[in-house]
């Protein structure tokens, strides 16, 4: 479940990030596109022609299974290059886009750039971290799904996990192994949730 959840999302970001230093630019454009195909198209849908054409046309990635990491990073990667692509979240591009957009409008930002305040320093001190308020709220608010997906993602790859594991409780009516999945489920968007009201603190010392 992790890490189609976590580097997903990250990249998401990243991508959210990129598309705003870039605005109007081709570069904007193009991630601006298939956010809005990521959020349109069904996830499953998405990852059946994945499979069709990297792995059965162009035969540049395997279409299913699971290498661990510590065995061979190469084949573990390769396994999970589509489930992180699958993985990332086009609502966080989306919305990372327009809270930079919008923090890039601020006086306090302006002020830091005529103060010779370096780029770097500019965006990830103040246009950064003012447009992560609205991106942490909503991600705690969107944990559930966003596991929910991860276990999709598991059912579609054969990637051997909670979510798989669930999958098959469902398809033996196995009703105590998906009762203890969902607890897991449940135990780990809680501790999410809680990190989530950590970093909103640490974000915004307002909140405190």
């Amino acid at each position: 479940v992790i890490p189609p959840f976590i580097i997903g999302t990250i990249t998401g970001i990243l991508f959210g990030i990129i598309a705003a230093k870039n605005r109007g630019k081709a570069i904007d454009s193009v991630i601006s596109f298939f956010a809005n195909i990521g959020v349109s198209m069904p996830m499953f849908w998405l990852g059946m022609m994945g499979m069709l054409v990297f792995a059965l046309k162009l035969r540049v990635l395997p279409s299913s299974g699971y290498v661990p990491i510590t065995r061979d990073f190469g084949g573990w990667l390769s396994h999970m290059i589509m489930p992180i692509i699958l993985g990332v979240n086009a609502g966080f591009v989306r919305l990372t886009r327009s809270s930079m957009l919008e923090v890039m409008r601020q006086d306090y930002v302006t002020t830091a750039r005529a103060k010779g305040v370096s780029k770097k320093d500019v965006t990830f001190r103040h246009q950064l971290r003012n447009s992560m308020i609205p991106i942490v709220t909503t991600m705690g608010m969107r944990l559930g799904s966003m596991v929910g997906s991860t276990v999709l993602i598991e059912s579609l790859f054969v990637i051997p996990g909670l979510g798989s594991v669930m999958m098959n409780g469902i398809s033996n009516r196995d009703f105590m192994l998906v009762a203890n999945g969902v607890l897991i489920i449940s135990i780990f968007v809680a501790i999410c949730n809680l990190v989530v009201d950590i970093l909103y603190g640490i974000i915004d010392p307002r909140t405190r």
